[in-house]
């Protein structure tokens, strides 16, 4: 049996260091993968991350230069990201923004740079699970090219493992 019981430390070890202890259900989900396992699924991962930590800069920033207390970024489905701003203080409103929509007590507002970072949070967590799923399917193929050994081993484990209860079974019984 010892000679049907492969070495498959390598695989043990790839696999180990690709996927996190307890990954989702469903390999479409992301978040299979350890971070530090390929850097460029790091990077998509830290730009949609911290996509949020930008609106929160953005948002101080535009209230320090604009003077506008209440100026709130949003977002919704429609429109995508926006600077939500008071009526009471649309004089205060730079030329740089421009205008999206009107709302009973507020104007919303975008910029170039709301739109273009909205644009890269917006596609870095798609590409974060399209990349992830490739990783999935290398992973996959290099785990199915040592099938035939895995399933081998497999047997001779399963086998070792009846012969070793039958052995306690009888040693136990005299």
């Amino acid at each position: 049996l010892r000679e049907k019981i492969g070495d498959h430390r390598d695989l043990a070890i790839a696999l180990d260091r690709a996927i996190v202890p307890d990954p989702p259900h469903s390999a479409r989900e992301g978040g299979i993968f350890r971070e530090g396992y390929d850097d460029e699924l790091d990077k998509h991962r830290a730009l949609a991350k911290n996509g949020r930590s930008f609106i929160a800069k953005l948002e101080a920033e535009e209230r320090q230069k604009t003077g506008i207390g209440t100026l709130k970024v949003g977002y919704n489905s429609v429109f995508g990201y926006y600077l939500e701003v008071g009526k009471s203080h649309s004089d205060k409103v730079p030329a740089t923004y421009t205008r999206k929509q009107t709302t009973a007590n507020a104007e919303r507002y975008i910029t170039v740079e709301l739109k273009e970072h909205e644009s890269a949070v917006l596609t870095a967590s798609d590409s974060a699970i399209a990349l992830e799923n490739d990783l999935f399917e290398r992973l996959r193929s290099r785990i199915a090219d040592q099938a035939r050994e895995l399933l081998q081993t497999a047997r001779a484990l399963a086998e070792l493992d009846v012969l070793s209860g039958l052995a306690e079974t009888a040693l136990a019984r005299g």
